[in-house]
């Protein structure tokens, strides 16, 4: 089932004439977790406010949970990249509120909301006021907040904005927590390191428009480079030209890891007696890939 569907989805703002979304097409499956990733400016925030039904598109389709946006909120768990809690209220009592405010059944809210409150590690803050919390714990509770109805889909605004290196990896850990059969997670962030660890897929928008949505391993190139232990010759640097080598040095090369020729390169360097002191094998990363998918033409 497709939880999330937009279909040639363009949105424009009439007061300053952006264009903010441009025919953007995807469907997103049950069960995924998917990073939105794109620069500054690049519609992110736009889709996921169309998604949430926040604003309307203006032209194409959009259906959530096979619903019109807006209409399936109760499903799904939102976390706002800005968000506008009551400062002064404390942890526990902002989360009965909110409870209520969610229609969970009235005999459970309480129950839920020490639920949360044990899952994200806030007991010793539950009666401490927003205001008294540290970012870290302040992101703990926004997405504890999102968590109340226990969401089939969950989409975070930039969950890791603002946080510390170590903060980061504990909201990392906690999201991978949150996965299970069943829950759709859209998570949207500039942080591109720790998205590579935990999404099935990745949408880019790059100026409104949608770049690539795909599982990233599979266009991440894999490169060997090699060490020789004398500097190459000018005749040896022609030779692995022709292999579709990047010479780095005169002692150091790379070759992608796909296809045969790397087969061909270490016949080639036996042959030729060429003594090779380093092989190091790496892997491309999301990073590499958004910037060759949105560099400027």
């Amino acid at each position: 089932m497709d939880i999330v569907s937009f279909e040639k989805v363009t949105k424009s703002y009439k007061n300053n004439g952006v264009v903010a979304l441009k025919n953007v097409t995807f469907k997103i499956e049950s069960s995924q977790i998917i990073g939105l990733i794109g620069r500054n400016g690049a519609g992110k925030t736009t889709l996921i406010n169309i998604l949430m039904g926040f604003i309307p598109q203006t032209t194409g389709n959009v259906l959530v949970f096979n619903k019109k946006p807006g209409k399936a909120n109760r499903q799904i768990g939102y976390v706002p990249d800005f968000p506008h809690f009551h400062q002064k209220e404390t942890v526990f009592l902002l989360l009965m509120a909110l409870a209520k405010m969610r229609k969970i059944e009235h005999k459970k809210q309480r129950q839920r909301c020490l639920e949360v409150i044990e899952k994200f590690e806030l007991n010793s803050f539950a009666h401490r006021k927003l205001c008294q919390l540290s970012k870290g714990m302040l992101q703990r509770f926004n997405i504890a907040q999102g968590m109340l109805s226990d969401p089939d889909l969950v989409v975070m605004d930039e969950p890791l904005s603002s946080l510390d290196p170590f903060g980061q990896s504990e909201i990392i850990d906690f999201i991978l927590k949150l996965r299970r059969p069943g829950r759709t997670m859209l998570i949207s962030s500039h942080l591109l390191f720790h998205l590579e660890k935990i999404c099935d897929q990745v949408l880019v928008l790059d100026k409104g428009i949608t770049k690539f949505f795909d599982k990233p391993n599979s266009y991440l190139n894999e490169t060997t480079t090699i060490k020789f232990s004398k500097p190459l010759t000018d005749l040896h640097i022609q030779d692995f030209a022709s292999l579709g080598v990047k010479l780095l040095n005169k002692k150091e090369i790379e070759i992608d890891q796909r296809g045969d020729n790397i087969y061909h390169l270490l016949r080639y360097c036996a042959d030729q007696k060429l003594e090779i002191e380093s092989l190091a094998r790496s892997k491309g990363s999301l990073e590499d890939l958004f910037l060759s998918l949105v560099k400027d033409e």
